[in-house]
Order: C-alpha cells, then sequence, then structure tokens
C-alpha cells in the first residue's frame, strides 16, 4: 500500500486515488534526519493521520516518485469495504463510438453507480500499459 501510494497508484473503490487519501509521512532524509510531515511535526499532534491539511506547508508530495528520502511511515485513509464492487471494461472496435459511452456511462458517474476514480482509456494508453516502452 505504501508503495503503491507513494508511486500515485490507484485501487477500484472511492478511495482508489491513494495519493489523494495520504495524511502525513516519515521520511529519513540522506543526512540521517527524520522529517515528519503534516500534524506529524507537532510533539503533541494527535491528529497525524486524521487531518490532512497539517501543519504549516504541505511538501508530502516531494516524496512520491522521487528518491528525496526513505518513507519510513505513511498515514493513509481507510474506508470502510463496500458491500460490494466490481471491476468492469468496455472495449469497443471504432473510435467514433466514443462519444455515445461517453453519454451513456456520464449519467452512471454523477449519481455515483460508478465511482469517482473510474477511467477511460484510448487505444494508446492500453497499449502503454501492456508493453514494453521500448515497443
Amino acid at each position: 500500500m505504501v508503495g503503491n501510494t507513494l508511486e500515485r497508484g490507484f485501487g477500484y473503490t472511492d478511495y482508489g486515488n491513494h495519493a489523494a487519501t495520504q495524511c502525513g509521512m516519515e521520511v529519513v532524509l540522506a543526512n540521517g534526519d527524520v522529517l515528519r510531515t503534516g500534524m506529524g511535526s507537532i510533539e503533541i499532534g494527535t491528529a497525524w493521520q486524521a487531518y490532512q491539511p497539517g501543519f504549516g506547508p504541505s511538501f508530502d508530495a516531494m516524496f512520491m516518485q522521487s528518491n528525496y528520502g526513505i518513507v519510513t511511515k505513511l498515514g493513509v485513509w481507510l474506508m470502510l469495504a463496500p458491500p460490494a464492487y466490481l471491476f468492469g471494461e468496455i472495449q469497443f472496435q471504432r473510435e467514433d463510438d466514443f462519444e455515445a459511452i461517453v453519454d451513456i456511462l456520464r449519467p452512471l458517474r454523477l449519481d455515483e453507480t460508478i465511482c469517482n476514480n473510474a477511467v477511460i482509456e484510448g487505444g494508446l494508453r492500453r497499449a502503454a500499459g501492456l508493453s514494453a516502452r521500448s515497443r
């Protein structure tokens, strides 16, 4: 979960954007100093993983997809397990069908039948995820 969050990965529920639900880090810097972000930077703070805005400037994103420090602790908001969910995929042959598919999916997205991190991807993005970068 920590690695997926730091790489801006995602899951299949409403909290699927893991980077957006991250709340507070403990990071070991190159010189050995330990840095705590957000409310974790206050010694008497008790809201470390509960209050995302934190204390002072927010620079947690600096440690995502980077090598500026080693994240040894990471708060991530959790949600109750949904009663059910289904991972679905729609494939279509012609790009001309894309507009109709968006029109069909729009009301389902707006009434939250489809969760807020649903992705519509084109052939190029799909191919990039399935093949080596060299190809």
